[in-house]
């Protein structure tokens, strides 16, 4: 009876075990086959365990500045601004720049046709390429987590700070990597226009990169200043309105893009009135 009692508890722990795996299944059915396809090829390349295995290595250097550089008090803002300095060039030009290559590879090799062929729509594409970076940002993010909550514990920048100053880094990450997928799918041109797409986004990218780089020190000061003077709200809509509205007109621009030319694009109104 007591060599039976283990193998009656694992028999009692198996419907359950099952039920989680049937609940996990479900839950990966319901999302996007694209962000799902784009994360599992994203996390078996070697691209990103390069740039993963770099911004831990960015981690360790800049935790052993803060832990050398004298004094500990008041240099939370140093830190947070080398964090934000190897953060931002992952999330605003790599993540995107692998977006774009993902996009353009499946528009020139004609997959772009085969997936339209399934039920998934060109706005469902470019949702699920959107949302694999969105995720990207998410985990590159969770490995500076540590720096980023050692900002606060050295003073110097205070919690609504740091969350508004993620917050504008997601918003600007999705607005990068929709730019990217737009013009990934603006790929399909021929030959001797296709590398136009490619020009324009490093064009952007780029000058975006450097710019956030070079003036996240003054920004983090501007946001202070805002939430001191009661301006904070103002000082939002300037900063998050543009991002948001790149991210929309960038998706149209891509689902226009992925859009095959005969398709069939009748809506139940036309469909009812006919």
């Amino acid at each position: 009876m007591t060599d039976g009692a283990p193998l009656s508890d694992l028999e009692a722990a198996l419907p359950a075990g099952r039920r989680l795996d049937r609940f996990a299944e479900a839950f990966v059915d319901r999302l996007n086959p694209i962000l799902v396809r784009e994360i599992r090829q994203a996390v078996h390349g070697k691209g990103f365990l390069l740039t993963a295995g770099l911004a831990l290595l960015a981690t360790v250097l800049i935790g052993l500045f803060a832990a050398t550089s004298g004094s500990a008090l008041g240099r939370g803002a140093t830190v947070f601004v080398g964090t934000m300095e190897v953060l931002l060039p992952i999330v605003l030009f790599i993540v995107p720049l692998q977006a774009f290559l993902s996009t353009r590879n499946e528009v020139t090799r004609g997959t772009v046709e085969h997936l339209l062929l399934s039920r998934l729509t060109p706005g469902q594409i470019v949702r699920g390429k959107v949302a694999a970076a969105t995720v990207f940002f998410v985990v590159y993010t969770a490995i500076f987590s540590p720096l980023l909550a050692l900002t606060f514990l050295l003073r110097g920048v205070d919690v609504p700070t740091i969350a508004y100053a993620l917050v504008l880094a997601l918003l600007a990450g999705i607005a990068a990597s929709s730019l990217a997928v737009a013009c990934g799918a603006l790929s399909r041109w021929p030959s001797v226009f296709r590398v136009l797409p490619l020009v324009v986004l490093v064009g952007l990218l780029l000058p975006l990169t450097w710019g956030a780089m070079a003036f996240v020190a003054s920004f983090l000061f501007d946001i202070t200043r805002e939430i001191v003077r009661g301006n904070f709200w103002e000082f939002a809509s300037a900063t998050v309105l543009p991002a948001v509205g790149t991210i929309l007109l960038c998706g149209l621009v891509g689902t226009a893009a992925l859009s095959h030319p005969y398709e069939n694009r009748s809506t139940g109104f036309r469909e009812v009135g006919s």
